[in-house]
Order: C-alpha cells, then structure tokens, then sequence
C-alpha cells in the first residue's frame, strides 16, 4: 500500500502523475494507493479553507488543491480503478484505488 498524505497539492500536474504512476508501477497486483488531500468543490470555489489553501499554494508550490474528479483522472489515467472519495475530517477526504489484479 501507498500513501500521500498532503503532499500531491504541492506539485503540479506533471510532478503529480509521475508520482503516482511510480507508485502504481511500485504496487503489486491488488494493491491500494490512499491519497489524504483538503479537496476543492467540483467548481474549485469551495469550502472556503480548501479555496485558500489552493491560493497559498500559488505564491508557495507550483501546486494547487485538487478536486476529486482531478485525483480520480489522475489515478484511472496510471491504471487504477476502484476509485473511492470518502469524506474525513474538516474538509480533508481519503481517496483509495487498487491497482488491479494480474490476469
């Protein structure tokens, strides 16, 4: 199993499909990836602490926060499936994916 834990918001998009393309690369068959990111509204103008966060990251990271339609591309497009958002706490959300199992 990976795991992110805010870290994909501080890299832009070509860092962030490297990243997890090592890691579905990295994963056997069947294995998960959890990603713990502060996610924006499908129209990146919300909840408010995700929006100034995803600000922050402008003058701070090549970066930005994400929305989960952005990590659930991401993640299908290095081969994942089973994409699952499931809210946590404050805004926060955990977002798994497995890889999956060799034919």
């Amino acid at each position: 199993m990976d795991v992110f834990a805010n870290i994909l918001h501080d890299w832009d998009s070509a860092r962030r499909q490297r990243l997890i393309q090592h890691s579905f690369e990295a994963l056997p068959p069947g294995g998960r990836v959890l990603i713990y990111e502060l996610l924006l509204s499908d129209g990146q103008d919300g909840p408010l602490t995700a929006a100034l966060m995803s600000m922050n990251m402008v003058f701070l990271t090549p970066g930005k926060q994400l929305t989960a339609g952005e990590l659930d591309e991401l993640l299908r497009g290095c081969g994942f499936t089973d994409v699952a958002v499931t809210p946590a706490y404050a805004g926060y959300s955990l977002i798994s994916a497995r890889k999956p199992a060799a034919r």
